[in-house]
């Protein structure tokens, strides 16, 4: 049996379990509308190839060509893991000139200046075409980073893509050294010939 002297080293949360699984999106299912009435309550909107619609009673958007809608997110320190979700639908979505000229959950880190915070994160994305599906992704916030923009994009791609039910949750918080949890088999001798040794 190892016997450790001193504090245990383990693994605790700066925040309360209350985050986890908390919705940071505004309004991702595209229902509600801005003042204007004209398009979804949250989100920025392009000047062209964006369409809010209605069908079926559920709302959704669609952007053709070269467009984007997104939000800026505020992070908290302690937030160590998100997982983004959405419903996609692609048709005859061709790849640009460049990799990233296509349909797809445009994301980057940042610091409170705006600006980039760790390496592009792998988001999801596609080509060609298919029926509404769910999509969902586990991405690790960098340390340092205090906001995420988002968009649902195609960029520089010909071809239609529509969005549905985008969503961002924490699911982990950023582990710190604390009290916690000692590894099978070690105990702690808590007593005064150990503190001095």
């Amino acid at each position: 049996m190892i016997i450790w002297t001193g504090l245990a080293i383990g693994l605790a949360l700066l925040s309360t379990s209350s985050d986890i699984g908390r919705e940071l999106i505004v309004n991702g299912g595209f229902e509600e509308a801005d003042p204007t009435g004209s398009r979804p309550l949250g989100w920025s909107w392009p000047a062209e190839n964006a369409e809010w619609i209605s069908e079926n009673g559920n709302r959704y958007i669609r952007l053709r060509d070269n467009a984007s809608v997104g939000q800026a997110i505020d992070l908290k320190p302690d937030w160590w893991r998100i997982e983004v979700s959405v419903r996609v639908r692609c048709k005859g979505v061709e790849r640009g000139e460049e990799g990233w000229y296509d349909a797809r959950v445009a994301m980057m880190f940042a610091d409170e200046e705006g600006k980039r915070v760790g390496e592009w994160p792998p988001v999801m994305h596609w080509t060609g075409t298919f029926d509404w599906r769910l999509e969902r992704k586990v991405f690790e916030i960098p340390e340092g980073a205090e906001k995420l923009f988002i968009s649902c994009a195609i960029y520089h791609a010909k071809g239609i893509v529509e969005y549905d039910d985008l969503s961002v949750k924490v699911v982990a918080l950023r582990p710190k050294v604390e009290d916690g949890r000692l590894p099978e088999g070690v105990r702690i001798r808590w007593d005064l010939e150990s503190a001095y040794r």
